[in-house]
């Protein structure tokens, strides 16, 4: 049996706004853009390379992995349903609540902007 522990408070980096922290979650889809953009350029001057199709398939199945052309429209979305709509996505992380400030009348507690939670 395994047993698994996932930290319930984040830390954030509160210089960043909402959109770009929570952008650091493509990290892994980033590289894999990187490494196929190297790929090409090493397969258009050589397309019979071995190891640039190789590192370019490898670079593909990452990006794919990593929510391939979806992950940015998946982040945002995921970002309006947890309630940061429009400008509330330019907002620095420092103004959120982190659920400290949310109202008990059953309101979405989380990461609501300070304003929303206080209200």
């Amino acid at each position: 049996m395994r047993i698994g522990y996932l930290a319930q408070i984040a830390l954030l980096d509160e210089s960043r706004t909402v959109r770009a922290e929570a952008e650091t979650a493509l990290e892994m889809l980033l590289d894999a853009e990187a490494e196929l953009r190297e790929t090409e350029t090493a397969l258009a001057e050589n397309p019979e390379d071995e190891d640039a199709l190789d590192a370019y398939a490898a670079a593909r199945d990452r990006w794919d992995f990593a929510g391939g052309d979806r992950a940015r429209d998946n982040l945002h979305a995921a970002l309006v349903a947890m309630g940061f709509d429009g400008d509330d996505q330019n907002k620095s992380v420092a103004v959120l609540s982190g659920g400290e400030n949310t109202p008990g009348d059953g309101e979405t507690a989380g990461f609501l902007p300070r304003c929303a939670a206080a209200g």
